[in-house]
């Protein structure tokens, strides 16, 4: 019989948001060769994990939730400086705490972090986007135009301020959301200006074409 995580993964391997572990990966094999050591805050059902192993990543995950099998079952204010990691990462995880409290743990990331933090947080916005992808026939090599062999997207996106600036917390078939950048008290100005102030600087910063309510971030200390 199926655990709750593996019926919920199934599912979760259907919809658009499951692209969403390219990007993750993204973030992270484009820091280079450099970093090895990984701390995942919030595994969830440990696709990230599997994925950055076979990469030849060191990964450790932590987690109050015992069914995510975490390494640290622990707050992260526990873990001691002796920790330290190249990487530390936490996908769509901060929105799931109070805003004060997903900034207390970025510094947490901060202090056991050797270099590099990555984060992706959800975002809401208008877009506008179109996919273009070009027959071979029509992109010889020879004319440069082999780069739209894979196809491109163009689009446009821009917050607004929102209405409201809580999603709806009475839900009890999921983790509620406390915020969420693009809302009127959450531009995502003031989300990186409060992360510099714990020592972090934005290297990065992309989104997810074919999934843009998650947004990605790439901090270096």
């Amino acid at each position: 019989m199926l655990t709750r995580n593996q019926s919920i993964g199934r599912t979760d391997v259907l919809k658009p948001r499951f692209t969403s572990l390219q990007f993750q990966l993204k973030a992270l094999v484009e820091l280079g060769d450099g970093p090895k050591t990984v701390l995942e805050v919030g595994p969830g059902r440990g696709y990230f994990r599997a994925m950055a192993e076979v990469l030849g990543y060191e990964i450790s995950t932590i987690d109050l939730d015992p069914e995510n099998k975490p390494d640290y079952d622990c707050d992260i204010a526990k873990l001691e400086p002796s920790s330290n990691f190249d990487v530390v990462c936490a996908f769509e995880v901060l929105e799931h705490m109070p805003y004060e409290s997903s900034l207390n743990m970025v510094r947490e990331m901060t202090r056991l972090s050797r270099k590099w933090v990555l984060i992706s947080v959800p975002i809401k916005r208008n877009s506008l986007a179109v996919d273009l992808h070009i027959p071979e026939r029509l992109t010889r090599r020879r004319f440069g135009l082999a780069w739209l062999r894979e196809g491109k997207q163009f689009a446009i996106r821009s917050e607004f301020p929102r209405r409201s600036d809580l999603p709806r917390l009475d839900r009890t078939n999921w983790k509620p959301h406390h915020w969420e950048l693009g809302r009127k008290s959450y531009p995502s100005k003031r989300f990186v200006e409060d992360l510099t102030k714990s020592g972090l600087r934005l290297v990065d910063r992309f989104t997810n074409p074919s999934h843009d309510y998650h947004e990605y971030f790439v901090f270096e200390r």
